[in-house]
């Protein structure tokens, strides 16, 4: 009985305690994305409850699927998982569980084929009661491909050309889908169409040497140019193979256009007129714009002279008319016709005459315009546009504004001109003026004064002042340079009222749910005209009609019924209790040109709709350490923590972060680059940590930073809940200190280049030598300073030595005036003394190039034309001179692998050889301009 009893008390205890655990708030259940490298055989999910269940005896289920994204079961990617099958555990907590996380292993498959990184999904479920899953249950997980890209050749690209009359080499573009990893060989032909090899191009197979680490190569191919006018024509360039990787576009076609079509063109030149009984002449040249083509058969063209366009030269009066008919053949490209022209002694405009091209299918031009230029004066001229005139209005009566113009010289016979007036802003229907209608205006001879009246009517409205035109057209013999006058008529009968709103601005409360009511207020400074009008309307700037954030006040017109002192407007904002940002928008007030009313001050009128539904949540940065050591060449890694001020009420709030330069750089390989990445927050989550890594040197530099930064603050559901928190907590900086010390060690063999530059690049800094490391697998090269401090001797003619005795291999070597130093990997300078054998030129000029080979250190002269290099051996320092059969100003060279040979670059910057044995100097091809 006694036992019976224990058991009904168990389970009375488990089903109430179940009952409880029920009926509390829901605890979530969240899974992470994660990535793995394919080789790794494994990717590890991890599962996290937010709390563990109270009671041993109601253990949380989590059950799991995975799901294919593009990585497939089928295609071997990863092996299926599923907690339904029975040999599948399901994920388990128990409230002695040790840790709120679990993890699950899926097996991800290797194989040898390269391929972008693939993913797949992992689900998971639960039904036990009081918990939930987190967002869509639904993790990604990456795998990431290990397989090396195979080279291909995948795109070799057609190129159209022009013929020209000589032999031309062009290039055919054929590109890796990467760098070339090593040196390879490609073998390719060309293969007639419509182009012919031997008549159109020169045909060829042949076989080509491509270097390592191009991602291109120049196929080159030759076009045979000729006189021959022909069609369009076409061939191919195959590549037949390449000794590595695979070419999967193998053809390209080499469009050929002719240019030797037969086209005539004619020109002529303009002629002065000539006096009374002289003739001058119209020189037309008809022309072919290419020689004639050699064996084509002659053809001919007709011409005739033509009246031209206004003002035109008539034939008989002004020109005598040609007509006739020219040939070409042979030898023969150009013919001259002269059209002749008529002189006289009447100043007259220049006039136009041209000869027209007919009855030839190679014309292209079918005529050419010239000019009789008048000889023989100029006319008197005027310029309208320089009369405007102004006059009070008046009342009741009418007045007349006086237009007075003058001539530059008096009028000659027949001079006249049309005149009229036109409305700008003054109307003859509002009986501004009186109307003049087109009118002829007759000077007589001998004369220079113009004058013309315009009546102006008189009225007592209180209007803008107004204006109209005086149109000028149709002139003979004067000139004009301004077709237009101005009148002006002054209104005379006080001013418009004004309006001005009584507050710069308006800002309210939102409220909840209800609508309030904004009354704007503007005052007039005195009464409203009757039938006055004032405009209004709002607009939205970061309040918006579409958010339902207030009514809009569409265009509206107000007409004043008069005597009226004030305006009041109502406005309606609509209340909500989204948390968001204060938001505004605006009303604005405008006039018409017939208003009757003018605007005091702006027309803009903001409103501003204040929040007072909470506050968003904050997003911010921080970091456990801000301050790290640099190291040599490890890296270090940075943790950093993203925050919400409050966990997040619902999914997919996201932050982008970032790393910013600052003293250190991404460019000098300071720290690596984040770009901007968003961080997604979801229901209940409040932070989340991130890395970065900075990267080691030896170089000798101040202590440098970095920032990690936010921006763009996003909330899908709701845009405007979520923001950044303000400065200094939207970012951080990353403090590196340089942990590094000068010391005499070689240089390690590397791919970097060394330069050394009076100019710290970077800085700016002058006035010292700073030895730089350059990364030439940049675009641009990126220097990095060896020695921030950077030494006070500006050394020069820098030279690598990689063979001798253990005090030289491995070190940079150089010259200041007459000293020779030696420079370490930190940039150490190290002195070692005065070169004796010297000549004493060089302490006051600086060198520009030098080279070592074999443990002897060659030096060029003094920056001048020199007929010596000198040769410095490095563990005596002994000198010997190499003399020059020809004086040159050497700015840099370069010994040849076997040592034979210097090639340098001389002022002007031609190449030369120079023989270290004979000193022969050998200039080769022509200069490289620009090249200091």
């Amino acid at each position: 009985m006694n036992n019976i009893f224990k058991r009904i008390l168990l389970l009375w205890f488990v089903f109430f305690t179940q009952f409880i655990y029920a009926d509390k708030d829901t605890t979530y259940i969240h899974i992470s994305n994660v990535s793995a490298n394919e080789a790794t055989g494994k990717m590890t999910f991890t599962v996290t409850i937010d709390a563990l269940p109270l009671s041993i005896t109601s253990p949380v289920r989590v059950g799991f699927e995975t799901i294919d994204g593009t990585a497939k079961v089928d295609d071997n990617d990863y092996t299926a998982k599923d907690s339904a099958d029975i040999s599948t555990l399901a994920v388990w907590f128990f409230s002695n569980s040790a840790s709120t996380s679990k993890t699950i292993e899926i097996d991800i498959l290797d194989d040898a084929i390269y391929e972008s990184s693939e993913y797949f999904y992992l689900k998971i479920t639960t039904n036990t009661n009081g918990y939930a899953i987190s967002g869509t249950g639904i993790a990604t997980g990456t795998i990431i491909d290990d397989d090396v890209q195979p080279l291909e050749l995948n795109t070799f690209n057609d190129k159209g050309i022009t013929e020209t009359d000589s032999n031309q080499t062009i290039y055919m573009v054929a590109n890796f889908n990467q760098n070339t990893p090593t040196p390879l060989t490609l073998t390719y032909h060309t293969q007639d169409n419509s182009a012919l090899a031997g008549d159109d191009y020169i045909g060829i197979t042949d076989t080509i040497t491509v270097p390592a680490n191009v991602d291109r190569v120049l196929i080159p191919v030759t076009i045979k140019g000729d006189y021959t006018p022909e069609s369009t024509k076409d061939f191919k360039v195959i590549i037949d193979s390449i000794s590595e990787g695979t070419a999967t576009d193998k053809e390209a076609t080499v469009t050929i256009y002719d240019d030797d079509a037969i086209e005539v063109d004619v020109t002529c030149a303009d002629a002065n007129e000539g006096n009374n009984g002289e003739t001058n002449n119209i020189e037309c040249r008809i022309y072919l714009t290419k020689d004639f083509p050699i064996g084509s058969t002659a053809f001919s063209v007709d011409y005739t002279s033509q009246d031209g366009s206004a003002p035109s030269a008539i034939a008989g009066n002004d020109y005598t008319a040609v007509s006739g008919t020219v040939t070409f053949k042979e030898g023969v490209s150009e013919h001259i016709v002269n059209i002749p022209t008529i002189g006289d002694d009447i100043i007259e405009p220049d006039e136009n005459v041209k000869l027209v091209l007919s009855n030839s299918p190679f014309i292209i031009d079918f005529d050419s315009e010239a000019e009789i230029l008048n000889d023989d004066g100029d006319f008197p001229g005027v310029d309208f546009s320089t009369g405007d005139v102004s006059i009070l209005e008046g009342n009741t009566s009418t007045k007349t504004l006086s237009f007075h113009f003058e001539l530059d010289k008096v009028a000659l016979a027949g001079s006249s001109f049309e005149y009229y007036t036109q409305d700008d802003d003054a109307n003859v229907s509002d009986n501004d003026y009186v109307e003049i209608n087109t009118t002829l205006y007759t000077i007589p001879v001998g004369t220079k004064n113009i004058d013309i009246d315009v009546i102006i009517n008189g009225d007592t409205k209180i209007e803008n002042d107004e204006t109209f035109y005086l149109k000028f057209q149709n002139e003979k013999n004067i000139s004009i340079s301004g077709h237009t006058a101005k009148g002006h008529i002054l209104n005379d009968d006080g001013d418009f009222p004004s309006i001005k709103f009584d507050v710069a601005s308006y800002e309210e409360d939102e409220g909840d749910a209800n609508q309030t009511i904004i009354n704007v207020l503007m005052t007039l400074d005195k009464p409203a005209l009757a039938n006055s009008r004032l405009d209004y309307y709002t607009f939205d700037s970061s309040a918006k009609l579409s958010n339902n954030d207030y009514v809009e006040t569409t265009y509206y017109k107000h007409y004043f019924s008069g005597g009226e002192t004030n305006l009041t407007v109502p406005l309606i904002i609509n209340g909500d209790t989204d948390v968001e940002l204060n938001e505004y928008f605006y009303f604005k007030i405008a006039t018409v040109a017939d208003s009757n009313i003018t605007i005091d001050g702006t027309e803009y009128l903001r409103i501003t709709i204040l929040n007072d539904d909470g506050n968003f949540s904050n997003f911010s940065i921080e970091a456990p350490t801000l301050v790290f050591d640099e190291k040599d060449s490890n890296q270090t890694r940075v943790d950093f923590t993203i925050r919400l001020d409050t966990p997040a009420t619902e999914d997919n709030l996201s932050i982008e972060y970032l790393t910013v330069n600052g003293s250190a750089k991404k460019e000098d390989l300071d720290f690596d680059e984040i770009l901007p990445t968003p961080a997604i927050f979801n229901t209940g989550e409040q932070n989340k940590t991130f890395s970065t890594y900075i990267n080691g040197d030896t170089n000798i530099e101040p202590d440098e930073s970095f920032f990690i930064k936010l921006q763009n603050p996003q909330n899908p559901q709701n845009p405007q809940n979520a923001t950044l928190a303000s400065s200094p907590n939207n970012q951080i900086e990353i403090v590196i200190t340089n942990d590094d010390a000068h010391n005499e060690l070689p240089f390690t063999c590397d791919e970097s280049m060394y330069i050394s530059s009076s100019i710290k690049r970077g800085s700016g800094s002058t006035g010292k030598m700073w030895l730089h490391k350059i990364d030439t697998t940049q675009n641009p090269f990126a220097f990095n300073v060896i020695d921030d401090a950077g030494e006070t001797k500006l050394y020069n003619a820098l030279a690598y030595s990689d063979s001798g005795d253990v005090n030289s291999t491995n070190y940079i070597f150089g010259l200041y005036k007459k000293e020779l130093v030696k420079i370490s990997r930190t940039g150490k300078v190290i002195s070692l003394g005065k070169v004796a054998g010297l000549p004493n030129i060089l302490t006051k000029k600086q060198l520009f190039a030098g080279a070592i080979y074999n443990g002897e250190y060659y030096i060029s002269g003094p920056g001048q034309d020199y007929d010596k290099i000198f040769k410095i051996k490095l563990s005596d320092k002994t000198v010997t001179e190499l003399t020059l059969d020809t004086a040159i100003s050497l700015l840099d060279f370069s010994f040849t692998p076997d040592g034979k040979y210097l090639h340098g670059i001389v002022d002007g910057g031609k190449m030369v050889k120079i023989d270290v044995n004979t000193g022969a100097v050998t200039f080769i091809g022509s200069a490289h301009t620009g090249y200091q």
